[in-house]
């Protein structure tokens, strides 16, 4: 089957390509997050207005994303992650170069359109360019390495990581970033085995949607969660909130944020490894996706 597949050849340029894509998504979008109160100052808008850059990307990516895997099935992946490509560079490039804050509102969104193209049509692309499970499994692994340190690399460049996150904070976010690297390959990897090719899109779709509203609620949950304890620690100290009694309250927050989401995580590994298939089942699963076709 390796050998009827015209692609299977340039089959690690063709993961050089994506991995790059998937670099440029992440690092704007932590570039952009980080640079937004520069924005602020430089095009003079408010804070009630700085909220709609970020979300109207993810407006229009998550609106978006379902129709974006359903082209890139019908008009061809190839062409469609060109596009998808082309258009993101595009508006970046006018976002960075936005004179008001409506130009920079419109840039986000029109990202966040062609994002909604280019990310299935790469995650699909990906899932029908390897199909052997060895292969496949390590090229998943490159993937969720590249997304993972994109991250961490926009975080450098963006200006967050100064001296005092180097003992505190950075060997925290190292281990979070290698558990969620190994997360995100690994579950992206078994969302699509087996998918057949014509429906790659569509599944990659899902993927990446069910990603932005776990993201979304969890965000939402884990804030609630936050504020509350904030709120209670303050209440129970019965005393005038000096300004070293709202750090610790911050730090109880946090910390109690932070508890949730590992108790979340483990729940999910525990859910994970009741359902997932695994070993030989997992590759009789792999062997009867039908061919490669990057079209």
């Amino acid at each position: 089957m390796l050998a009827d597949d015209p692609h299977h050849s340039r089959r690690w340029t063709i993961l050089a390509i994506l991995a790059i894509a998937q670099l440029m998504v992440v690092l704007d979008t932590t570039i952009v997050n980080i640079a937004l109160p520069t924005a602020q100052r430089a095009l003079h808008f408010g804070n009630s207005e700085r909220q709609w850059v970020v979300t109207a990307y993810a407006l229009a990516f998550g609106s978006l994303l379902l129709l974006g895997g359903r082209i890139s099935d019908l008009l061809g992946r190839k062409w469609t992650f060109i596009a998808g490509l082309a258009g993101f560079a595009t508006a970046s490039a006018v976002g960075g170069a936005a004179q008001s804050f409506g130009m920079l509102a419109v840039a986000r969104a029109f990202q966040g359109a062609f994002g909604a193209l280019l990310a299935p049509a790469a995650l699909s692309l990906m899932t029908t360019t390897f199909i052997d499970p060895r292969e496949r499994n390590k090229a998943f692994g490159i993937w969720g390495a590249i997304a993972g340190s994109g991250g961490a690399i926009g975080l450098l460049l963006g200006g967050v990581l100064t001296q005092g996150y180097a003992t505190g904070i950075l060997p925290a976010l190292i281990m979070l970033g290698i558990g969620l690297g190994l997360v995100f390959s690994t579950s992206i990897n078994s969302a699509t085995l087996g998918v057949e090719a014509a429906h790659a899109g569509v599944a990659s779709a899902t993927v990446s949607a069910s990603q932005q509203i776990g993201g979304s609620l969890g965000t939402a949950l884990l804030s609630t969660i936050a504020a509350t304890a904030i709120t209670s620690f303050i209440t129970s100290a019965h005393a005038h909130p000096t300004k070293l009694l709202l750090a610790h309250a911050a730090v109880h927050s946090d910390t109690t944020a932070f508890a949730w989401a590992a108790a979340i995580f483990a729940a999910g590994a525990v859910i994970a490894a009741a359902l997932f298939e695994h070993g030989t089942k997992a590759l009789r699963i792999a062997a009867t996706a039908s061919p490669a076709t990057t079209h």
